[in-house]
């Protein structure tokens, strides 16, 4: 409390640190896997920082039971996918691909598999309504700039694994799709919001209507 916080400084020097954010988040997991003996991959230490952000004291207790369940080998994406609780975010690009290529049951199967480890409906169309604004944008300025961390940088995206797939999924469609598609995410989070469909038959209609 602001009370304990005055008093500790009577008696101690208080220091503040900040977190690291970006790309200091995976320089941050490789220094503590140096020091808890374990070793991991670029792309498994990118999705980690993804997957977790800057939250340090879980991720360190995530790499003690990667570094367990790994045997003490090389930890890959698979094993994070495996073992890492909050690896269901990470699933969201794997719907948006399902359901940009017009597979509904695959798209269907996917948020479920989210809804059952625990995201709620809103979460996952926020998901979904930030994942194609970050396209939309990634797309616009692709016209003027090829350099994918010039790109991140503009759409604030600076995790390696995320930028890839964003910039990747961009270039599979247009803008006006992707126009259409975040209009009726839009369209869908006012309806579950105001009481008008239930959130769980808004999400099968959702699927429907977007990969239809």
């Amino acid at each position: 409390t602001g009370k304990m916080f005055k008093l500790l400084q009577q008696f101690a020097e208080i220091k503040e640190f900040e977190l690291p954010k970006g790309r200091a988040i995976n320089g941050w997991i490789k220094s503590r896997l140096v020091k808890l003996n374990g070793k991991a991959s670029e792309k498994a230490i990118s999705k980690l920082g993804f997957i977790l952000g800057n939250d340090l004291r879980l991720i360190d207790q995530e790499l003690k039971k990667l570094i367990l369940f790994s045997d003490n080998n090389l930890i890959e994406i698979s094993d994070i996918n495996t073992l890492v609780t909050e690896a269901r975010e990470g699933n969201i690009f794997t719907a948006i691909d399902a359901i940009f290529e017009k597979k509904s049951a695959s798209a269907l199967r996917q948020l479920i598999k989210l809804l059952d480890q625990g995201s709620t409906v809103g979460s996952i169309i926020s998901m979904l309504s930030r994942q194609t604004r970050l396209m939309i944008l990634t797309i616009d300025i692709s016209k003027i700039e090829n350099d994918p961390w010039e790109i991140g940088k503009r759409i604030g995206v600076s995790n390696r694994f995320a930028l890839n797939k964003i910039i990747n999924q961009s270039r599979h469609y247009n803008s006006e799709f992707l126009y259409q598609i975040h209009r009726k995410l839009l369209d869908t989070d006012v309806a579950i919001k105001r009481g008008i469909i239930d959130e769980n038959v808004a999400i099968e209609i959702l699927v429907s209507d977007l990969s239809g």
